[in-house]
């Protein structure tokens, strides 16, 4: 009987041990350093950090949404449309009224402005009467030396005037009321904020700061209707070229100068890393 095939058996079995050890020697250092991998990024970036989003600065928790206009109490005031309400509020309150309560005007100009047209009003009646039906005319009375003749009905007129600016009171605190604004009223609230934080003088809408942030503005406002929207593919794809887009213009401003790319990812939440690393979705 030779030895030869059993030898042969022997070798090719050894060789086979051998290269399914070193098989499963490199399947562990692959492992082990895609974990470490893992790890070093973990360490170098917060666990709940979001490259797109960022975390909440003091701008970011500004900016205003459907949600906080309808659970905030200072957003959400009731509309009452009463005169002597806004009087009272513009008098007690003697610091500056906050940019949400109303759209473009805080509540003492609001005030300011109701009574102007009201007085307008007023003074507009009395000057020029309008014509009335002689049957709707109050009796005259004999003894015209104790009370003016019509003066009950001047009365009336001005309650009814009174009532009439109540109401035109009501639908215009509506009107400017951020509680009723559409979502790109909300959009125009909050890039008229951004062009006002990072404007570098009056009237700058084209550095690089201030694009930065009126493209943060939208991507936020994205990212929250896509939550609940979340097969919105045209918004998505709006969304991501919203994000490489502002990696562009941070990327410039980069080149720029470091200290203003800096001050910028501050304010705005985001990291070095949003902007040298590829994003993605």
């Amino acid at each position: 009987m030779s030895l030869r095939p059993v030898t042969a058996c022997i070798a090719s079995s050894a060789r086979c041990q051998l290269r399914t050890k070193v098989s499963v020697t490199a399947i562990r250092r692959r492992k082990a350093n895609i974990q470490r991998q893992k790890d070093l990024r973990e360490q170098r970036l917060p666990a709940d950090f979001n490259p797109i989003v960022g975390k909440p600065t003091a701008f970011t928790s500004g900016l205003l949404t459907p949600d906080k206009i309808w659970t905030n109490a200072s957003i959400n005031p009731e509309m009452t449309g009463s005169s002597e309400v806004v009087e009272e509020e513009a008098d007690t309150s003697q610091v500056q009224a906050k940019p949400s309560d109303a759209l473009y005007f805080s509540k003492q100009q609001l005030s300011k402005v109701q009574q102007a047209v009201l007085q307008a009003s007023l003074n507009r009646e009395q000057a020029n009467p309008a014509p009335v039906a002689t049957s709707l005319l109050p009796p005259a009375k004999e003894d015209t030396s104790t009370s003016k003749p019509g003066s009950l009905w001047n009365q009336g007129r001005a309650a009814d005037l009174q009532q009439r600016n109540a109401q035109k009171t009501q639908a215009s605190s509506r009107i400017v009321s951020l509680q009723n604004a559409n979502a790109r009223t909300l959009r125009a609230y909050n890039t008229a904020v951004a062009v006002k934080e990072f404007a570098r003088s009056e009237g700058d809408t084209g550095t690089p700061e201030v694009q930065a942030a009126v493209l943060t503005v939208r991507i936020l406002a994205l990212q929250s209707h896509m939550q609940g929207n979340k097969k919105d593919k045209h918004s998505y794809r709006g969304f991501r070229g919203l994000v490489h887009k502002r990696q562009n213009v941070l990327a410039y401003l980069r080149r720029e100068s470091v200290e203003r790319y800096f001050a910028c990812l501050e304010k705005l939440g985001l990291e070095d890393q949003s902007v040298t690393r590829e994003i993605s979705m």
